[in-house]
């Protein structure tokens, strides 16, 4: 007769049952749980391997937005969108020292 096993005492939780159960079975069945930790990882790797980074910002902005398609010609035209270009037009009498102080402003 080999070894009984270890009886639980009945004023245990259910959680904790379960996993005691679970323990129960990962010492007595050790190379299944190897195994399947083992085609867990090589399941995972192979995942891991198939995911593309896009790093290109317009690639992964949507298209047929005319917003978007407008932001996308800006930025070809101008390389980078640290640098923002307003135009201003006077009316009236406002010369350029006037346009140059609201510029400054506005900045």
């Amino acid at each position: 007769m080999g070894p009984t096993p270890p009886t639980m005492p009945p004023d245990l939780g259910s959680r904790h049952r379960l996993l005691l159960r679970i323990e129960r079975f990962s010492r007595q069945r050790y190379r299944v749980v190897f195994l399947i930790a083992l085609l867990a990882v090589v399941v995972a790797g192979w995942l891991g391997s198939k995911i593309k980074i896009e790093s290109d910002l317009l690639k992964l902005i949507p298209v047929g937005n005319v917003q978007v398609d407008t932001l996308k010609e800006a930025l070809r035209d101008f390389g980078s969108v640290d640098y923002l270009l307003v135009l201003m037009a006077a009316t009236g009498e406002a010369g350029p020292d006037e346009l140059e102080t609201f510029a400054d402003t506005f900045a």
